[in-house]
C-alpha cells in the first residue's frame, strides 16, 4: 500500500492511497495543480476509482466537476455535485476496502473524516477540525495511521497581523487544529498499533514543520511525515 500526498494546506489539498496496484482512493481534489502531478507520477486519471471528499472549502474540491460523478462520496450536503451519499458513523464495504466517515467541526455543513480500513491496515484521515466530537472521538484510538492536522503555532497565529476575525475563526471549535490541540489528541489515540503519524494542513504563515515535528515528541519510535503544501510525499507502508 502507497499514500502520496499531492499537496496540503491552504492553497490545495489532495491525498492519494493506492489500495492495490495501480488503482487509487483520492482524497480530496483541492490543487490548481493536480492533474500536472498525477501525470508526473504516470497516474492516469482512470486509475482513481473513488474520490471521497472532506467538505466543501475550495482547497478541497476546486476540480471537481473533472471527475465522473459516479466516484465521489461524501456526506449528504457536503457538495451541491451529485455524488453517492455516505452516512457518518456507518461502515461501508466495498470490495478492496472499508471506509467510513465520521462528522467533524469545521464552518461548512457536512464536514467530515474518514477510516479507511485495507488489507487489516486502519487509517484515519482527519483534517479542517476545530475540535474533535466526542462521538468520532469514540472511534479514533489506536489505528496503524494517522494524518492529522497541525495546522498552526498559536503564538506565530496571533503575531501574524491577520485580522482579529480570522484568528479568531482558526482557533476556533469550527476552526483548524493547532499544534498543541493535534498533540493532545494524538496523546489520547495513538496505542500499541499505530506505526505512522502524518501531519498535515500546516499553515504557511502561522506554522513551521520545525514547530509542528516538536508535536511529535512523545512518539520519536513511530515513524512520521510532515506533508508539504508544494512537494509530493510518498510513502510505501510496506517499509514502516
Amino acid at each position: 500500500m502507497r499514500i502520496i500526498n499531492l499537496c496540503s494546506g491552504s492553497k490545495g489539498n489532495a491525498t492519494l492511497i493506492e489500495y492495490k496496484k495501480d488503482s487509487y482512493i483520492l482524497i480530496d481534489c483541492g490543487s490548481t495543480s493536480l492533474f500536472k502531478k498525477l501525470e508526473s507520477l504516470n497516474i492516469p486519471l482512470e486509475s482513481i476509482k473513488y474520490l471521497f471528499i472532506t467538505h466543501s472549502h475550495s482547497d478541497h474540491i476546486l476540480n471537481i466537476e473533472k471527475f465522473d460523478s459516479n466516484i465521489i462520496y461524501c456526506l449528504d450536503k457536503t457538495v451541491d455535485q451529485h455524488h453517492n451519499i455516505l452516512k457518518a458513523y456507518k461502515k461501508y464495504n466495498f470490495d478492496d476496502f472499508d471506509v467510513m466517515p465520521l462528522k467533524t467541526s469545521h464552518d461548512v455543513i457536512d464536514s467530515c473524516c474518514y477510516i479507511f480500513n485495507i488489507n487489516n491496515i486502519s487509517i484515519v484521515y482527519l483534517t479542517d477540525c476545530g475540535k474533535i466530537p466526542a462521538k468520532t472521538e469514540s472511534f479514533l484510538q489506536n489505528h496503524n495511521i494517522y494524518i492529522l492536522e497541525s495546522n498552526y503555532d498559536l503564538t506565530m497565529l496571533k503575531e501574524s497581523g491577520r485580522e482579529k476575525w480570522l484568528i479568531n475563526r482558526i482557533k476556533s471549535t469550527k476552526g483548524h487544529l493547532g499544534n498543541l490541540q493535534t498533540n493532545f489528541y494524538l496523546k489520547k489515540y495513538v496505542g500499541s498499533a499505530t506505526n505512522l503519524i502524518c501531519l498535515a494542513h500546516l499553515s504557511e504563515d502561522c506554522n513551521t514543520k520545525e514547530l509542528a515535528q516538536q508535536t511529535l515528541n512523545e512518539f520519536k519510535n513511530i515513524k512520521s511525515y510532515i506533508f508539504d503544501q508544494w512537494e509530493i510525499t510518498e510513502i510505501d507502508y510496506a517499509q514502516n
